[in-house]
């Protein structure tokens, strides 16, 4: 569909967000890829620091991966390789 919408002249563009909810269903079957306590809550969340479009920074609320766990599975997109 994408090589025949281009072929049209019509572009599509995607986008494929880095963070989950904390009330994911990725965060409620795999906890241990995530960075929680003891009772699933997060232990870090996502969000930026102050610039010039926001004095105060945003805070996402996202739990952070555990990187080390997604490295030790060998997970891809979701799925163990």
């Amino acid at each position: 569909m994408k090589d025949y919408a281009n072929q049209k002249g019509i572009k599509i563009i995607g986008d494929m967000p880095i963070y989950v909810s904390a009330d994911s269903v990725e965060v409620w079957t795999k906890p241990e890829l995530f960075q929680l306590d003891a009772e699933r809550n997060p232990l870090f969340v996502a969000g930026v620091p102050a610039d010039q479009f926001s004095a105060t920074g945003q805070l996402w609320g996202n739990p952070l991966y555990d990187w080390n766990e997604h490295k030790n599975k060998a997970m891809l997109g979701g799925f163990i390789v």
